[in-house]
């Protein structure tokens, strides 16, 4: 997950990595969203993405001047409404319902490279 400027706003880019040997068998959902609810934003992959051993990327444009903590949470729906929850492999600690925390910075965060 990485975030950058754009369109005057903030853009969370989360890279999916599928290191099976074939495609997911469904939908991917991702889920962006505020440890309150105040802010919740959603969106699928395109059915069997990523492929066995390919990436994938999906876009998040935030809020205009959002910075904060954000929750990102992933189900596979594998029937017509039937979702089920995704466990992410990745280094960094889960929140106990399973989504990993990402911290968005502000417009004017002084850690930012090249101001991009």
């Amino acid at each position: 997950v990485w975030q950058r400027k754009r369109h005057g706003t903030a853009e969370l880019i989360v890279a999916v990595s599928n290191r099976g040997v074939a495609g997911v068998p469904g939908v991917l959902w991702l889920q962006l969203q505020t440890p309150d609810g105040q802010l919740k934003l959603r969106g699928t992959l395109d059915p069997g993405h990523p492929h066995g051993g390919g990436i994938r990327l999906a876009s998040f444009l935030l809020p205009k001047d959002f910075a904060g903590m954000v929750h990102l949470s992933a189900e596979l729906e594998i029937r017509p409404r039937v979702l089920k929850p995704v466990a992410w492999a990745c280094e960094q600690p889960l929140n106990p319902d399973g989504s990993i925390a990402v911290e968005v910075k502000t417009k004017d965060d002084p850690s930012w490279r090249k101001g991009v």
